[in-house]
Parts: C-alpha cells; structure tokens; sequence
C-alpha cells in the first residue's frame, strides 16, 4: 500500500510545484492582459458610504482547520488604493494553520485579488484552477472566473476555492473551502502586517 500512496503523494507534489511555476509566469504577464468583468453582481456601498468600516477575508469550509475565526480572517485595506492578494504565498503561515493539509497543494501562491474601484468589492482569479464567487451568500448561485476574470463581491458573499475534488459540483465544493467576505469591527479585524497580507498597488 506504501508504493501507491508515495506516488500519489509524490504525483500531488509535483502538480503543486508546477502550479507555483505558473504562478510566477502568470506573475509576470497577467497585467499585459485586459481582465474580464463576469456577472453583474449586487448593489454595494460606495467609498464615502464605507466611512471608517473594517471588512475582512474569513477562511469557513470543512478544509479549514478549527481554530479562532480570528485566525482565519484577513484583513481589508479598504481605501489604500491597493489591492488585498490571497495565496498560500502570500499568506503563507495562515494558510498552514488553517487549512488541512490534503487540501494545500490546490491553493496557489497568489490564487485571487480583492479590491474595492469605489462602488464595490472585486474579486479577480489569478489561478488557472476553478473558482467562484457566490454573490447570494447562501452557495445557491455560483459565478464561474476563469483566470483575469474578474466579479463584484457583496458583504456576506464568498470566494469559494476548488480542492480537487474534481467530481464534486460547485455548490458542494462550496461546503468545503471558500473566503467570506465580512464587516468588522476595527477591534475584531486582524491587523494587516506585512507578514500576513500582500497588498499590490492600483495600476
């Protein structure tokens, strides 16, 4: 049974290397690309509206670890003029202390990119794997992003991760591993240091 298991193990391995690969290629190359705005997404606050609001990425699914929610959040820099990556790179010790192992190999160093264009969150694929953004909050409705494309993101909507589970429909997949976009109180966000969050300016 070793035999078997080291293969795949080994094959798993692989696939996530070369995956990294193509994370520095795409690195390199994605902003000569005109990115693709999918689905017309929900009404949202415009940067005014926001005022002194705190918001926050939630890692939830039956992939994450049960550990704090605070331990699992990411916070937004709503207003920086940036843009909030999230990758297993960019949030590297988050990433291990809070998704199971078995699923890591599937998330890339800069798998997606959130931003706020002053009417509404954004999400943006960085990734050649699935991803969708559920607008509705309850998985009922999931949007597909192909890589560059990008989708509005509503307070309380998800960016949900596939995990390899290449037989599972998107709304199952949506059980296992997603980000959930949330507001915070400033005392409850975790604070953005440089270890933890990689912020890329607006171009």
């Amino acid at each position: 049974l070793d035999g078997p298991l080291a293969a795949a193990d080994a094959q798993c391995v692989a696939e996530s290397e070369e995956e990294e690969e193509m994370d520095m290629t795409r690195s390199d190359t994605k902003n000569a690309r005109t990115p693709k705005s999918i689905g017309g997404g929900m009404p949202m606050p415009s940067q005014s509206a926001l005022g002194t609001s705190s918001f926050v990425l939630e890692l939830r699914g039956a992939c994450a670890k049960e550990v704090p929610a605070q331990q699992r959040q990411i916070s937004i820099p709503v207003g920086c003029g940036g843009r909030l990556v999230v990758g297993k790179t960019a949030q590297a010790d988050l990433h291990k202390q809070c998704i199971v192992k078995d699923c890591l190999p599937f998330i890339n160093g800069e798998h997606f990119e959130l931003w706020h264009d002053g009417q509404a969150f954004r999400v943006r694929s960085l990734t050649g794997r699935p991803l969708w953004i559920d607008q509705q909050g309850d998985g009922g409705a999931l949007v597909e992003l192909g890589t560059d494309e990008f989708a509005a993101l509503p307070v309380g909507g998800h960016v949900v991760l596939s995990t390899g589970a290449s037989n599972l429909d998107p709304k199952d997949t949506f059980h296992r591993l997603r980000w959930c976009l949330l507001e915070a109180s400033v005392s409850a966000a975790i604070p953005a240091a440089p270890a933890a969050v990689a912020v890329r300016a607006s171009p």
